[in-house]
């Protein structure tokens, strides 16, 4: 870079100098002629002219000047140099762009979650001396007046109880209504669906047995009835909640050989919890179902308690 500025500086002084070389000549007599713009009284003389055709005095007839005029007026002074500056442009340096600073941003710490402590429950101790209840208290071994279930019923009152049990839980799982006679109800087994019209649950004493008459309706058969059958013991020989049955109830043979067992197995359950719900009421266990005339008589007691474990003899 320094060897560069030298160069420029030394054609600036050369073109100087050349321009006024050729700005200025010198003439004969000492005086310098302006090549670029002679004026009116530098105009050149016949007599200054060399050669034979020089005139020796003023009056001579003069001779055009060889010299050339190629402009028609003065060149303006100062002439502009056509080389450039040899002093150095300065250079504007570029502006540092400043380098983004990273601000750490603080990052929340999440705070502990405080266990809570377990808080003690205080455990209620029994008053030593009690205040006495002003309200009376019903005797435990007092039943219900009159009670849900009778020792004994006949026939005719079998029926409507028994078709309230019939009626069973209903889809939602809740209890169906048991303080009267139902009206028909939907039982849905395997995708089947059969009608059991409660309202005409018909019960029948014969002997031992106890005849319990129901009417089923589907699609194929239409509303047709169907007998079940249970023997029961006379309270006497030990049989207790033991009953024997058909294998299948009497009736409509399509509507027994597909919802025969199911009304079996509905008609049974309805007496033991019968059974159970009389004993309850008593403070007592169920000990049996017996027919004694033509009544059917519900037996409870004190539960039977083995003795004994019973031991496997081999």
């Amino acid at each position: 870079m320094p060897a560069l500025f030298f160069l420029l500086f030394v054609a600036f002084l050369l073109g100087i100098l050349i321009g006024w070389l050729m700005r200025r000549r010198p003439s004969g007599d000492g005086r310098d002629i302006s090549v670029f713009s002679p004026g009116p009284d530098q105009q050149p003389r016949a007599d200054t002219l060399p050669g034979p055709e020089a005139a020796p005095h003023k009056d001579a007839l003069s001779i055009p000047s060889p010299l050339p005029h190629p402009f028609p007026g003065p060149i303006p002074s100062p002439i502009p140099s056509p080389f450039p500056s040899p002093f150095p442009i300065p250079i504007p340096s570029p502006i540092p762009i400043p380098i983004p600073i990273p601000i750490p941003i603080p990052q929340p710490v999440p705070s502990p979650i405080p266990i809570p402590f377990p808080i003690p429950i205080p455990i209620p101790i029994p008053d030593p001396n009690p205040i006495p209840d002003p309200r009376p208290r019903p005797d435990p071994g007092q039943i219900c007046v009159p009670p849900a279930v009778a020792d004994q019923y006949a026939p005719a009152q079998l029926g409507s109880i028994l078709a309230v049990h019939l009626a069973g839980s209903l889809a939602d799982g809740s209890r169906a209504p048991a303080s009267q006679q139902s009206g028909p109800v939907i039982w849905v087994d395997r995708g089947d669906e059969v009608l059991v019209h409660l309202e005409s649950t018909q019960v029948r004493i014969q002997g031992n047995s106890v005849l319990v008459s129901v009417d089923l309706e589907t699609d194929q058969t239409g509303r047709q009835p169907l007998v079940v059958a249970f023997s029961l013991g006379d309270g006497t020989d030990g049989a207790g909640l033991v009953a024997t049955t058909d294998e299948l109830p009497r009736g409509n043979g399509l509507l027994a050989a597909r919802w025969g067992q199911a009304l079996q197995s509905a008609v049974w359950a309805s007496l033991l919890n019968m059974a159970q719900i009389h004993a309850t009421e008593r403070r007592k266990a169920p000990l049996g179902l017996s027919i004694n005339g033509n009544t059917l008589n519900f037996q409870a007691g004190a539960p039977l308690v083995a003795a004994a474990p019973a031991q496997v003899i081999r």
